[in-house]
């Protein structure tokens, strides 16, 4: 109750965050009553209804998945928010070969004789690097600064570190490739 919520909300919050999909999840959300009395919710859920009508027409439907969980820091995020991963940003799973997983972003700490090694993680590959880039609407923040109440933006970031460390893995695993052909 540290954020004035009663156990309640805060329970059905945690019942909705983890859950991942694509239309059976829309699906789902649009079936639960709760919601759908929200007209926010509402309009939300119609949005990405079309979304994945749009994602479907361009064959790219399973290539999305809608995560609930996931949540930017930033408030001035106004709709829909966004990461994009690829197989080699994310930790690898257990049938994937280490050899083409990425390897993590290199720590910046010293990596000194004796230094622990949780300390320096740069060369486990069941680390990922993460999303390659994020973003999404903010149709509030760009007003701020020109005195206009809301101008719609949407927008994007890339992980320069995180795609080059993902270039690099796939780079060194092609040519250990090659010289094992050899």
């Amino acid at each position: 109750m540290r954020k004035g919520l009663d156990a309640e909300a805060a329970d059905k919050i945690g019942e909705y965050v983890v859950q991942k999909g694509q239309k059976d999840l829309l699906s789902k959300l649009q079936a639960d009553a709760k919601l759908t009395a929200n007209e926010s919710m509402k309009a939300g859920m119609a949005d990405m209804e079309l979304l994945f009508d749009y994602l479907e027409a361009f064959n790219a439907l399973e290539t999305v998945s809608f995560d609930l969980s996931l949540a930017r820091g930033l408030d001035y995020y106004t709709g829909v928010i966004y990461e994009i991963v690829t197989e080699g940003s994310s930790a690898p799973l257990a049938s994937v070969s280490t050899a083409a997983a990425a390897p993590p972003k290199p720590s910046r700490k010293s990596t000194k004789a004796g230094a622990d090694f949780d300390e320096d993680r740069s060369s486990d590959p069941s680390v990922g690097v993460g999303s390659v880039a994020a973003g999404g609407r903010y149709d509030n923040l760009v007003g701020m600064f020109s005195g206009k109440n809301q101008i719609p933006c949407v927008g994007i970031s890339f992980g320069v570190d995180r795609i080059f460390s993902i270039t690099k893995a796939r780079m060194e695993a092609d040519k250990k490739r090659r010289a094992s052909t050899k």
